[in-house]
């Protein structure tokens, strides 16, 4: 932005702004070693409207057919509204996916964000037909076949959004109504059980307490633009009922969370989550308990570094419904892909040191890391310290060129000293279109809390 004063009066100024625009058609490349890869061509503003065009491809030794595809269209902001909708279809298991099998899916959703603090209304809605296809020839007997609907509407109000412009804590209300039903089963009698495979029901309203500010700085995700860091407090309380597998049972739910920057330019972050159902007693019961570190950017020679470390820990209890621990997510280990280890207690470390170079080649920017993480699981009678840990080791390097909408592009190299099933011991991804900046919104639907 700059200013520039009116010689016609002396107490106006004219603010301007200068925008940068980027090539708006791209795609990326992302082979999973020689028998896997996937593809993604794409136009993010296409005939400058801001609509959105997208293919993605997939093709994959062993499935029947090889090839399969998604395909999407998303407008932004419908009429000015702040409303964007999103209409596609995949035969890449990329809908809703609440089964364990590859899943073909129709969708239409339309989602409405709290652009800001003075933002009065929130929403969002989703209307999916999704069905699981055998691609993998696997033997009748064990194919699960099923198919559901879902229907998933919310909307959120922001209480004294434009009454209070003194204080940026604002009070966010939000009630969602979502149904999952299955139009078939799966015909084995022990998935019919199965709460993933059964109809569900809730009503959840929620009340979210937050206060945002943002701090400018750079080399965070992006590569020396300046990039916004939304810091400050959020706390979200959620109840409701949910219907599922015969049994009627209030839930309650909290999180909550504290972002602050200190005064070396040190990013910290804690929080935790807790909830669970009421039936006699407390039943599927979650605790979460996670905090991270971004440290400050640090020359070194013609180098700037961060160093970034998370800690996290989950419990859960008295399962019903609920699905038990795994270190398959975002708190456990990457690409570690063992659906065998699970468990009621978890422990995670995870550690990464990331190096901005000045090396470029065609306008991409290099920054090569190192990482490590640990991962521990431990059963409901078992000390969570009785199994040895699981690690993850590697390092890789990431590129991006700011002029382009290509994204982060990332190459990793994991090496899991001790692995399970058939897993190998070395995994090489390339991926691309990586988070590339913080989350600018601290309220959403709401959910029942998310521990895997």
């Amino acid at each position: 932005f700059y200013v520039v004063p009116r010689r016609s009066s002396k107490d106006s100024v004219e603010v301007g702004g200068l925008t940068r625009d980027v090539f708006s058609i791209g795609g990326s490349f992302n082979p999973s070693g020689p028998t896997k890869t996937r593809f993604r061509l794409y136009d993010v503003n296409l005939g400058g409207w801001g609509q959105r065009l997208q293919f993605n491809g997939l093709l994959q030794e062993g499935r029947q057919p090889p090839f399969g595809y998604e395909v999407l269209y998303r407008k932004n902001s419908i009429g000015g509204s702040f409303i964007s909708g999103t209409a596609g279809y995949t035969q890449l298991n990329t809908g809703s996916s609440y089964g364990r099998e590859e899943e073909k899916a129709y969708y239409l959703r339309l989602e409405r964000p709290l652009v800001s603090p003075y933002t009065t209304f929130a929403g969002g809605m989703e209307i999916s037909r999704n069905w699981s296809e055998n691609l993998f020839r696997i033997k009748d007997s064990l194919f699960l076949n099923y198919r559901y609907v879902v229907n998933d509407f919310w909307i959120g109000y922001n209480i004294g959004a434009n009454a209070n412009w003194r204080t940026r804590t604002r009070h966010f209300v939000a009630i969602r109504a979502f149904n999952q039903r299955f139009t078939n089963q799966p015909f084995q009698s022990l998935e019919r059980l199965n709460a993933l495979y059964n109809n569900r029901t809730y009503v959840l309203g929620g009340l979210t307490i937050f206060k945002q500010n943002f701090y400018t700085a750079s080399y965070i995700y992006g590569f020396g633009r300046t990039e916004d860091v939304p810091y400050g407090h959020r706390v979200s309380m959620y109840y409701g009922w949910m219907r599922q597998l015969g049994l009627e049972r209030p839930y309650l739910g909290i999180e909550a969370e504290k972002s602050i920057v200190s005064r070396n330019n040190a990013f910290y972050t804690v929080g935790f989550r807790a909830g669970g159902f009421r039936n006699k007693g407390l039943e599927d019961g979650v605790f979460l308990l996670y905090s991270s570190l971004m440290s400050r950017l640090i020359p070194y020679g013609q180098l700037l570094i961060r160093q970034s470390i998370t800690i996290d820990f989950a419990r859960v209890s008295n399962q019903r419904t609920s699905q038990p621990l795994d270190i398959n997510n975002e708190f456990g280990l990457r690409y570690f892909a063992a659906d065998s280890l699970l468990g009621t207690k978890r422990f995670h470390v995870n550690s990464e040191t990331l190096a901005f170079t000045p090396l470029s080649l065609a306008g991409f920017r290099m920054a090569p890391f190192v990482f490590g993480e640990m991962a521990m699981l431990g059963d409901q009678n078992k000390s969570i310290f009785y199994d040895k840990p699981y690690f993850g080791l590697g390092g890789g390097i990431r590129t991006r060129n700011e002029n382009l909408v290509f994204g982060t592009i990332e190459l990793r190299v994991v090496f899991f000293p001790r692995t399970v099933e058939d897993m190998n011991s070395f995994v090489i991804r390339l991926s691309s279109n990586l988070r590339v900046k913080y989350s600018a919104s601290f309220v959403k639907p709401p959910e029942f809390v998310t521990y895997n």
